[in-house]
């Protein structure tokens, strides 16, 4: 694909005076182009930092390139480490572009240039975007051989640029109301610090990993094969410990998101990160608006004239255990208007516990031990005979998963039917806690990949603009006469679709902020 490209080397000017500066060249001739000219490439277009190219674009009203390589995100489909957010902060474009011809007089010269308002060497540009070529191909060519360029034209980069086209536009939100959240925030959040700090005789703060790993040690789990974040969500511990972290950075990141807004417009502009996690989940960061508790969502508005309307898949990853799976009594339970109570029941004898029934069953299908769900299903008051017979029915399941197990051995990574695979770091038999990882990678991986071709399955009229992507649900903008069960729909058919029937997708419009 690259073959053909064009490469755009982009001197941003972050002073907000409109002197950026924007050059393409072609294999032949280095030039500056307008952003309405290089809205008109049919090309495919070889970039990096594109997401300050596309917000310009969209505040000059201009659509966006049709095909976009972006040189990080690239490497960040390609790469094997796990860790997103290191390979974001340790990416160097100048440093990948001088392993690929670019020598260290015209590195230096190119980085100077970010800051010169001076004329241009466009001889420089050519030089650059001879780098620029011969690092997209090598990446291209490791994307092929990896299984990741399918998934990365056809999926991930339509969806970026979809994404800049909707949210790049500015989330709309109520001044007097992001006040009064953000002295509630404050209010709320040292409330519950006091009470934690008293609760658990810990310091007036929210606990690090590694000091929830010494506690978590002196209470006798063993975390060689665990992660803290995994015994939080899913073991039941002393007091309500894990709950109540929980709960506390639920908090703090509302705190940080919300205090992270600035006054000066009615609009924040988040970075949008598209391949924000291992498994390929959309993220908005500077601020995190998707981490806001329900409490406070309620600052965010429509533009004038527009509404809000809250799309959320039903029972998402039960649906995507069951059908790739194929576990007949998952599915069963999938065709239940609510899982959770019907589990619930099964396991305490009262549909009230269904948050405890959901903890334990997602504790279960990412990995772990049945005599510790059965523990855990007595502490919180089930009995273990009632636990051993509803863990005991889904047999099928058990053996897909240790199918998986097995080809993580073999293979030696994990990832969807697209790619986006999870790689082990070593030569060694897979640990507990990574065939966890590759479970999660498979099912959140299919998750994130069906959520984004139905992002993509969006009318392209623009009469419905995605405001704020969740894991599995999504905010959507669009006039009082548009009826949002379209897009319920069109989630529907895309989960139903891809299953090829084996399932039928289940959304539903939900409430987005309480009261």
């Amino acid at each position: 694909m690259i073959e053909n490209a064009i490469v755009l080397i982009t001197l941003p000017d972050y002073s907000g005076n409109n002197k950026s500066k924007f050059f393409t060249w072609d294999g032949v001739t280095p030039k500056p182009v307008s952003l309405k000219d290089l809205s008109r490439h049919d090309a495919p277009i070889v970039t990096s930092n594109f997401q300050f190219v596309a917000s310009e674009m969209v505040r000059a009203r201009v659509p966006l390139p049709r095909l976009v390589v972006d040189i990080e995100e690239l490497v960040i489909a390609v790469s094997k480490n796990p860790n997103i957010t290191d390979i974001r902060e340790k990416f160097s474009l100048t440093e990948m572009l001088s392993r690929f011809g670019l020598d260290e007089q015209s590195r230096s010269a190119f980085q100077k240039l970010s800051c010169s308002s001076g004329e241009v060497d466009l001889s420089l540009i050519e030089r650059v975007g001879q780098a620029h070529v011969l690092a997209s191909k090598a990446l291209e060519r490791l994307a092929r051989i990896r299984g990741e360029w399918n998934r990365f034209v056809e999926v991930e980069v339509p969806s970026m640029l979809l994404l800049y086209e909707h949210l790049l536009r500015g989330i709309t939100f109520r001044k007097e109301s992001l006040t009064a959240y953000r002295e509630s925030i404050e209010f709320d959040y040292y409330k519950a610090l006091k009470e934690f700090s008293a609760k658990h005789n810990l310091p007036l703060d929210v606990p690090s990993k590694d000091e929830l790993a010494d506690i978590l040690a002196d209470f006798g789990f063993d975390l060689h094969n665990t992660s803290v974040d995994f015994l939080l969500k899913f073991i039941s511990l002393p007091k309500n410990l894990g709950e109540d972290v929980l709960s506390l950075r639920k908090l703090k990141t509302t705190k940080d998101a919300l205090n992270g807004i600035s006054h000066k417009k009615r609009k924040s502009y988040p970075q949008v990160l598209s391949q924000g996690a291992r498994t390929s989940r959309i993220l908005l960061r500077a601020p995190n608006l998707q981490n806001i508790a329900k409490k406070y969502r309620g600052m965010l508005v429509p533009a004038d004239g527009k509404k809000l309307s809250y799309i959320d898949y039903d029972q998402y990853e039960v649906g995507i255990m069951g059908a790739l799976s194929n576990d007949p009594f998952l599915l069963e339970l999938y065709e239940k208007d609510d899982l959770y109570e019907h589990f619930a029941q099964a396991l305490f004898g009262s549909k009230k516990k269904r948050k405890y029934a959901k903890r334990l069953f997602l504790s279960y299908a990412y990995g772990m031990r049945k005599q510790n769900l059965v523990n855990a299903a007595i502490d919180i008051g089930g009995s273990a005979a009632a636990a051993k017979k509803a863990f005991g029915q889904f047999k099928t399941f058990e053996k897909w998963k240790k199918e998986l197990e097995k080809e993580l051995m073999s293979a030696r990574k994990m990832g969807t039917e697209m790619g986006n695979f999870f790689h082990l770091q070593h030569n060694k038999k897979p640990t507990a806690k990574e065939v966890r990882s590759a479970v999660s990678q498979k099912v959140q991986g299919t998750g994130s990949l069906i959520f984004k071709k139905a992002l993509l399955a969006l009318p392209s009229d623009r009469s419905y603009r995605v405001v704020l992507p969740m894991h599995d649900a999504v905010l959507v903008e669009h006039s009082a006469s548009s009826d949002p069960e379209v897009v319920v729909k069109l989630f529907e058919d895309t989960l139903t679709n891809f299953f090829e029937g084996k399932i039928q997708g289940k959304a539903s419009i939900s409430s987005f902020a309480s009261e």
